[in-house]
């Protein structure tokens, strides 16, 4: 989310990864990009993917429908008629995602 919010811009640049992985440890995490298209809900949203514990970061299915939302909210405010992310089954859809997941993390636990 931060590199298409921040328009494109490298993560970390010219950091090792050693350094990183410390620095991620240690809380470190990427400031909020200055542009008017990523505002405090967005970053918010940023900021609980990148929680160390995996249990307290959102789904896919929830970030989908939050970030649906929002998106929903900024088309009236921008006068957007098209979202991508609605009126395409959202219901299938999101019971395909969470049965995604499901089978992910179902992966993950056999892998372990």
């Amino acid at each position: 989310m931060w590199e298409v919010f921040s328009g494109g811009k490298a993560p970390y640049p010219g950091t090792d990864p050693h350094t990183l992985i410390q620095s991620l440890e240690e809380g470190y995490r990427m400031h909020q990009p200055y542009n008017d298209a990523c505002n405090e809900e967005i970053y918010g949203i940023m900021k609980q993917c990148w929680q160390m514990m995996p249990e307290e970061r959102p789904t896919f299915t929830e970030l989908y429908f939050t970030v649906s939302n929002i998106i929903e909210r900024m088309a009236g405010y921008l006068q957007v008629g098209y979202n991508p992310f609605l009126g395409r089954g959202d219901e299938e859809k999101a019971e395909e995602m969470e049965e995604e997941e499901e089978e992910e993390e179902k992966e993950e636990k056999e892998n372990n």
